[in-house]
């Protein structure tokens, strides 16, 4: 049993422990929130971001609770749209994106499809495309080279 979280229900009440419900824990293992904490690979992303990132910007992230997505749009973008397939990680990057206050820029969807009927089809709608594990596979070839 972990300290971090619990999914049962504690019948007795009176029990004090730290307690988590901010989701993250359930939906990310020790290593992931390792990697979201390492502040090395954060300050290159953030570089990475700040070097492209405009007020004119319009970006895509595709991930699993990737939180590049809110911080493009902390940096300045005009719009980012999160496409995030796990409930659990999509539900901690909304709680993140609320707390932030980014809601008017932010739109966070569950799969391509939602994208494609919000958005339509137009091919320059989006200004970048940044994911960490998905290579973008869901862009043109043409297009792979803007990929922060």
């Amino acid at each position: 049993m972990s300290l971090d979280f619990f999914l049962f229900r504690i019948e007795d009440q009176s029990l004090q422990r730290p307690l988590c419900d901010c989701g993250l824990h359930i939906a990310c293992g020790r290593t992931r929130i390792g990697a979201m904490n390492d502040e090395d690979r954060n300050y290159k992303y953030v570089s990475v971001l700040r070097e492209h990132v405009t007020s004119d910007s319009i970006c895509l992230c595709l991930s699993d609770g990737s939180l590049l997505g809110p911080l493009a749009a902390r940096l300045g973008a005009k719009k980012v749209y999160c496409i995030d397939g796990n409930s659990l990680t999509r539900h901690v990057v909304r709680d993140h994106v609320r707390h932030n206050n980014l809601q008017d820029r932010v739109v966070i969807l569950s799969s391509v499809q939602d994208l494609v009927s919000l958005v339509g089809t137009d091919d320059k709608v989006l200004s970048y495309s940044v994911s960490k594990k998905i290579k973008s596979r869901f862009l043109k070839p043409e297009d792979q080279h803007e990929t922060c």
